[in-house]
């Protein structure tokens, strides 16, 4: 796979190839890598890389003296698992617009379309990796990671620009399993290539792990049943609080706190992507959609896909 992003800093840079000489600093030196140091005004950055048939890794240490605004260019749609290993930073939209916080020591997944991205961070010392991963290789394996694929159909059909799934823990196995991928090395009989599949797999399997703990606390227990059951035209806050035997107020408090959102507005979030899928990928009129999605009567439905999507459905009609 090719690098799936560029890198734009607002002061002057040097690049050199630094590849089997990383700095003593740098906490991992990875066999098989590619390396660079990139000398900036605020500091150094070191950059680690790996070009596999199914995914492109990068692990980055960056050491600052001063805070750094910079962005960086995702060419094609892509599908990152991120590691948060030492520092943390947030990711914004060039106009300021939030996407994510990345605390230290949390891994999340998160796609980005086609687009440039501003990255804040304040003065100090920082360690990332991520795993770029083909979509298609994790399509082929959604049934060994089936956390991922409501977020792999978003990808596909949302208009957004970039969305992200809730961000764990790293755990003792997973710094471990990170820390076997980064030393791998090619012996006699074992090839390299499928070792680091191997290996990725597992780490991917890792954030599997962590979000089946996660989501079995009620908001996710509720957020799933809302993606399963979305066609249901009697779902509301009320409805599920008593399916799940909580007050209304305190359900709606912990899934806000949970995944920023209400469970009710949550729902119509699922029903306009599904809504949105079923005019333009399924090929299925506006009249036949509004009842699949829950929806009792066409003119509620077209208000609210109007609200969500910004045209009326007929814009989007393709039967």
């Amino acid at each position: 796979m090719e690098r799936p992003v560029t890198y734009k800093f607002k002061t002057p840079t040097l690049t050199i190839d630094i590849t089997g000489n990383i700095p003593n600093w740098c906490t991992y030196r990875i066999p098989y890598a590619k390396a660079e140091q990139i000398s900036i005004q605020e500091g150094t950055v070191i950059c680690q890389f790996h070009s596999h048939v199914l995914y492109f890794m990068e692990v980055i240490e960056i050491d600052l003296h001063t805070d750094l605004a910079a962005s960086y260019l995702v060419e094609n749609t892509s599908l990152f698992l991120y590691l948060m290993i030492k520092g943390g930073m947030s990711f914004l939209t060039p106009e300021g617009k939030p996407i994510a916080n990345a605390p230290e020591g949390v891994c999340y997944a998160t796609y980005n379309k086609s687009g440039e991205y501003v990255l804040h961070l304040p003065k100090g010392k920082y360690l990332i990796c991520y795993l770029c991963p083909r979509p298609l290789w994790i399509l082929r394996n959604l049934d060994r990671y089936p956390r991922l694929r409501p977020f792999m159909e978003s990808m596909d059909n949302s208009d957004d620009l970039f969305d992200h799934m809730p961000a764990c823990l790293i755990d003792s196995d997973m710094k471990d399993n990170l820390k076997q991928l980064l030393e791998d090395k090619e012996t006699k009989g074992v090839d390299l290539e499928s070792l680091l599949s191997g290996d990725a797999k597992i780490l991917i399997d890792d954030y599997q792990r962590l979000l089946d703990v996660k989501f079995a606390q009620r908001a996710y227990r509720i957020k799933d049943f809302l993606e399963n059951n979305f066609a249901d035209a009697s779902l509301d806050n009320t409805a599920l609080a008593r399916m799940f035997n909580v007050s209304e107020k305190t359900m709606i408090d912990d899934f806000k706190d949970q995944l920023g959102n209400t469970p009710y507005h949550y729902l119509i979030q699922v029903r306009m992507v599904h809504a949105k899928r079923m005019l333009t990928m399924d090929k299925m009129h506006v009249k036949d959609v509004y009842i699949k999605v829950g929806y009792r009567d066409l003119h509620s439905f077209q208000v609210q896909y109007k609200k969500s999507m910004g045209n009326p459905p007929s814009d989007d009609d393709k039967g």
